[in-house]
């Protein structure tokens, strides 16, 4: 429970990292990648420089790292329910007994 817990709480601060801590080391680092560089840029264009950035590149990477962050969270309930058998019935094939 406390992993879990620890998981969640890494991942809601940056996105894909509670992957990586429950076994799913390269989807979560890549998700990890993807939120990071998507929010500096962000950040960048919007406080650091933004005057010399355009306006739809820092809104168009600040909708990548929210894409990203959603997307994450979405994994990383997945991967909870995985690991404590929760996954619903119709995502396993139905096994045809012969009468």
């Amino acid at each position: 429970m406390a992993r879990t817990l620890t998981a969640v709480f890494m991942n809601l601060t940056v996105a894909g990292s509670g992957l990586i801590l429950l076994g799913r080391a390269w989807l979560g680092f890549a998700l990890a990648v993807w939120f990071c560089l998507a929010t500096v840029v962000a950040v960048c264009g919007r406080y650091i420089a933004p005057v010399m950035m355009p306006w739809g590149l820092t809104a168009g990477s600040a909708a990548l790292a929210l894409t990203a962050w959603v997307v994450a969270q979405g994994l990383l309930v997945s991967r909870v329910r995985c690991l404590r058998g929760r996954l619903p019935s119709a995502l396993f094939p139905v096994e045809e007994t012969e009468a």
